[in-house]
């Protein structure tokens, strides 16, 4: 299994802070490895205090279900019941919103990404910007 470092996790991270000081917005910044564990996060000057938790959220529900964070979200649409029971199984970490992104080393899931502080779309548009993407 690749293993995503944390030179790589700085280099997502600072793309991803380019991208958001370009379109004007403020950001926290979280990436994590495959299993969901916090490889490095930033929050820019001015971005409000909760969008650190909110960034690793967003990265966690990605890497947890290899899948963009707001593709979760639909898939439990009319799953209350069991969204509410995996939210208490991780400690609220699940965020299933726009603005979280699996990072793949060839076809292999290594982490995620997430961002928070724009909008659900500005949120993408960082991440996507971060992993080469956009």
């Amino acid at each position: 299994m690749p293993r995503l470092t944390l030179a790589q996790a700085s280099t997502y991270i600072e793309r991803a802070l380019q991208e958001a000081a370009e379109i004007g917005i403020r950001i926290s910044v979280a990436v994590v490895d495959e299993a969901g564990h916090l490889v490095a996060l930033q929050r820019m000057d001015g971005a409000g205090w909760v969008t650190t938790d909110i960034a690793y959220g967003k990265a966690y529900t990605a890497a947890a279900f290899g899948a963009p964070s707001a593709d979760v979200a639909e898939r439990w649409r009319d799953a209350s019941l069991f969204a509410h029971a995996v939210t208490v199984m991780t400690h609220g970490r699940l965020t299933p919103r726009m603005g979280g992104l699996p990072i793949k080393i060839g076809e292999e899931l290594a982490g995620a990404i997430g961002a928070s502080g724009g909008t659900g779309e500005q949120d993408v548009q960082v991440v996507k910007a971060a992993l080469g993407m956009s």
